[in-house]
């Protein structure tokens, strides 16, 4: 996963949920104003959020990308508590929602019942111990997932290819071939490994690139967009709003 230059810009709350306290089939609003990262500390529910269906219990964790989505449905099948942050970051997040046993079950638990006593209790100093806790609970995301196992290994050929060749026109079904698979099954594999598919991630590699070289100063939006990969400027425009929520003109330098 790739998401190491990413910045948590604002903490909105840690909250402490006990499911006791929400109706047996409970449904939210869909529309997230912030990202979620939920730890389930003991129960069991069910979830549907947008196309995606989930199951959950002790040591899973969550993950809700802020946006728009269809539903967002929980059914509680065991009674239980678990904490979420809500946050926003500078730059979306390459993962999708997801849900996952946390193969660093105990240091997760730790991090978040951290985070969650010091908002709670408010001392002097409790934000920037919320905000290194959060960061230390992304950080055990972007290490190696041990859950993917070794079929995820197959799929090396391919990725390095597109990390080498994301600046070029890539044809994802280039991907698949070099790891001897049909494309369906590299994307399984590959979002089972980075939580996201491979469009969504050669996309996120160019616009990263893309902040890089506009940070600079060096260059206009559109020479930017040619050297993205992108035919002109306003596909490139249209796929960076798409991806960061504002407009590449605004961390241009260069007029």
């Amino acid at each position: 996963m790739t998401n190491s230059e990413i910045n948590v810009t604002k903490i909105h709350t840690v909250i402490l949920i006990d499911n006791r306290s929400l109706p047996e089939k409970a449904e939210f609003n869909p529309n997230l104003p912030h990202n979620e990262l939920i730890f389930v500390l003991d129960g069991q529910s069910d979830i549907k959020f947008g196309d995606k269906s989930f199951s959950e219990k002790s040591d899973y964790v969550r993950f809700l990308p802020k946006g728009n989505n269809r539903e967002y449905k929980v059914e509680r099948l065991a009674e239980g508590c678990c904490i979420d942050i809500f946050f926003d970051t500078d730059i979306p997040f390459d993962y999708e929602a997801f849900c996952l046993k946390s193969p660093h079950r105990d240091k997760m638990r730790s991090l978040f019942i951290r985070a969650e006593a010091a908002w709670r209790k408010k001392r002097r100093g409790y934000y920037h111990v919320v905000m290194l806790c959060l960061y230390g609970i992304i950080s055990l995301l972007e290490k190696e997932p041990e859950y993917v196992g070794k079929k995820a290994d197959r799929i090396t050929p391919g990725i390095d290819y597109l990390e080498n060749n994301f600046l070029k026109t890539v044809n994802l079904e280039d991907c698949a071939a070099l790891c001897n698979m049909s494309y369906t099954y590299f994307k399984k594999l590959f979002t089972a490994r980075f939580a996201v598919s491979p469009k969504s991630y050669l996309i996120g590699l160019r616009i990263r690139h893309a902040i890089d070289l506009l940070s600079s100063g060096l260059y206009t939006v559109g020479e930017v967009a040619l050297l993205c990969g992108y035919k002109n400027e306003f596909y490139f425009s249209r796929a960076f709003t798409s991806y960061t929520g504002y407009n590449p003109s605004k961390i241009c330098a260069k007029k």
